[in-house]
């Protein structure tokens, strides 16, 4: 009897911990779940609201350009939303710029004065995922990299603008993907990349800890697996330090140093992989966070015309002959 009653109460043992293994396995699945969502699900009724700073105001800038909403068809089905502003001194040269995760157009539309000195179009994009654009999980580059090497084509089509006279700009996610397209051509006037990550497991682990803390780092590992198989990508090839290695393209990388949602360390790790004679890299003190420099209007304008001068002369000397 004593025996039988040892292994009953072993067998009970044994049960409780199986069913204990058993919910901490879905709660760890749960949980992991939750964060492959919350990298790949785009953002809902988030739109930007930081302040443009000192920057003139928006409907002076927008009467220098005839604006016109487009749709913009790139392959497998999905179309970009985008507005286009066509300046009347564009001699063939345009920029395209890259929202970030929580922006939109009027994000983009902080860029507008600084780009109407240059003289140029200016598209500003809706990337997969956001506002009018198709719907679709988010892969910050895997797939948006040849969504906006598309985009290039098509402004070429549609404006007549070659690429060695378009430009990328791109704030945070936007900056990662603008500069992801480097893996697939290397024609392009060149990329100003503004707070963007190094490669997408380093930014998730570095976002998980400082939202909730070191003790989520646990279920990285899970949510990024989880992650890759509901957006069908690779977290390893989503990598704009990877991209910039070897590229003859002019490339102006920069980062607020008070940047504590992601971090200027980012930009550090891909400058340091770029082609050197032909990369700036610009971390501004000037009490801006993640992704807020262009408020330091004046600042932000003289980093970008010494990089254009010295790297892209031809773009501000053919701005200057129609001014």
């Amino acid at each position: 009897m004593v025996t039988k009653t040892k292994w009953l109460a072993g067998l009970s043992a044994r049960r409780a911990l199986a069913v204990m293994l058993a919910v901490l396995v879905v709660g760890y699945g749960v949980a992991a779940w939750v964060f492959s969502g919350m990298i790949v699900g785009p953002p809902q009724g988030r739109p930007d609201r930081r302040a443009t700073g000192n920057a003139p105001a928006v409907t002076e800038v927008d009467q220098v350009y005839v604006q016109e909403s487009v749709q913009i068809p790139v392959g497998g089905g999905i179309e970009l939303a985008g507005m286009f502003y066509r300046h009347p001194n564009s001699a063939g040269r345009a920029v395209i710029f890259s929202h970030g995760r929580g922006g939109g157009y009027r994000q983009g539309k902080r860029f507008l004065q600084l780009l109407s000195e240059y003289a140029c179009d200016v598209l500003l994009l809706q990337h997969r995922g956001f506002g009018s654009s198709s719907p679709a999980l988010l892969t910050y580059g895997y797939y948006e990299k040849s969504d906006l090497s598309g985009v290039v084509d098509w402004l070429g089509e549609y404006a007549g603008h070659d690429p060695s006279q378009i430009g990328l700009i791109g704030i945070s996610y936007g900056s990662a993907i603008s500069l992801q397209v480097l893996d697939l051509r290397d024609d392009l006037a060149f990329v100003i990349a503004d707070s963007t990550f190094s490669d997408l497991s380093s930014v998730v682990q570095h976002t998980a800890g400082r939202q909730f803390g070191g003790w989520v780092q646990m279920f990285v590992p899970g949510a990024i697996k989880l992650a890759e198989m509901r957006a069908d990508f690779s977290f390893e090839d989503v990598s704009p330090v990877n991209a910039v290695a070897g590229k003859r393209t002019p490339i102006l990388l920069m980062h607020s140093v008070g940047d504590r949602r992601g971090s200027s360390a980012f930009s550090e790790v891909v400058y340091q992989n770029a082609t050197k004679e032909h990369a700036v890299l610009s971390l501004n003190d000037w009490g801006n966070g993640h992704g807020g420099d262009i408020r330091s209007f004046e600042k932000y304008s003289v980093v970008v015309d010494r990089f254009v001068e010295q790297h892209v002369p031809a773009f501000r000397n053919a701005a200057s002959s129609l001014q």
